[in-house]
Formats: structure tokens, sequence, C-alpha cells
């Protein structure tokens, strides 16, 4: 069963009192077993500081006790890590601090969103985290960790599309973005 999979995953990979940040959807079944599965869920996790960030799927009211901290959109600090980090449900093209170089991690799109981006924002510093793309990329569905994230974000140089463009550099103009 992928849940079995997801959760043992989970376990080999996240310390007792490391922090755990899910990115929402956190579980899914009918109305009627959903505050249990979840509640079953969360107790085969065996960290202790789990966080969320809501996900589209998520029934807050149900499952808000389960988790450390909750949250919509958040900003964290990590020690020894220079930027923050944006975490979101959602991927955003912009986020708080992407023209200083703060990192945004997001689930939702399953992996999908990656070709593209990997195409048009080449050198952004935000990455789908979810699990189908952790498969793709780490050879297992299972959180990623710093260890993971910091080859795949450090050499990017970031990305400005918002009024913060640099001294000296032109915004893109909008029929040559539509070109592309």
């Amino acid at each position: 069963m992928m849940d079995n999979t997801l959760i043992d995953a989970i376990n080999a990979n996240v310390g007792t009192e490391d922090t755990l940040w899910h990115l929402g959807d956190f579980a899914f079944a009918p109305r009627h077993e959903y505050r249990r599965r979840c509640r079953e869920y969360r107790d085969r996790i065996n960290c202790n500081h789990v966080n969320i960030v809501w996900g589209n799927h998520d029934r807050r009211d149900q499952i808000l006790d389960l988790f450390e901290r909750a949250y919509d959109l958040v900003t964290v600090e990590v020690e020894g890590q220079m930027a923050r980090i944006v975490l979101c449900h959602y991927s955003l093209l912009v986020w708080n601090g992407s023209h200083r170089g703060n990192w945004h991690l997001y689930g939702h799109s399953h992996g999908s969103v990656e070709p593209w981006a990997d195409a048009y924002l080449t050198d952004r510093k935000s990455l789908d985290v979810g699990v189908d793309h952790a498969n793709r990329l780490l050879g297992g569905f299972r959180p990623f960790g710093l260890e993971d994230l910091r080859p795949m974000l450090m050499h990017r140089l970031g990305h400005t599309l918002d009024h913060h463009m640099p001294r000296g550099v032109e915004r893109p103009r909008e029929e040559d973005l539509l070109e592309g």
C-alpha cells in the first residue's frame, strides 16, 4: 500500500527530534474516515515535530490538532542555511525574498510544473518537493532533506519577475515572453 511506503520512507529519513514540514494534502479518505485515518498516519510518523502547510484537500478543522504548527504560507529560517525558505502548497512565481535568493518549496502539482519551470525559469530557486517529484529526482517516494535540496538549488542564480529588477537589467518585454 502506498500509504505504508510513504510513512516508512518518512520514518527512515526523519529523526525523532527533526522538524518535518508537510506541504499539504496530508491524507485522502472518505469523509466519515478522514479524521481517523489522519490520526492513524500521524501516530505512525516517529517525528515529534510535524508542521503542515495546508493543501487544498486538507480538512483543517478535523486535523489541526495533529500538528505542532499549521500555515497557509510560511517563511522559515534554518540553522546553517543562508537563504530563507518560503513554504506553500502551491507553486509561486514570486515569493518573499525571491529577488534576494530565498528558496521556495511547494507540492500540489505532482512534479508537473517542473518541465515548464525548468525551460522558462532556469535559474529559479524553487522546487516541487512532493513525493512524486522526489521519486523522479531521488529514486524513491520520500521526503526531501536539506542535504538533497542544497546541491539542487544553491547553484541557481535566482530570478526576478517583479519590480525588484537589478539595476542595469531591463524588464523583458511582454511580447518577447509570449513568443517563447
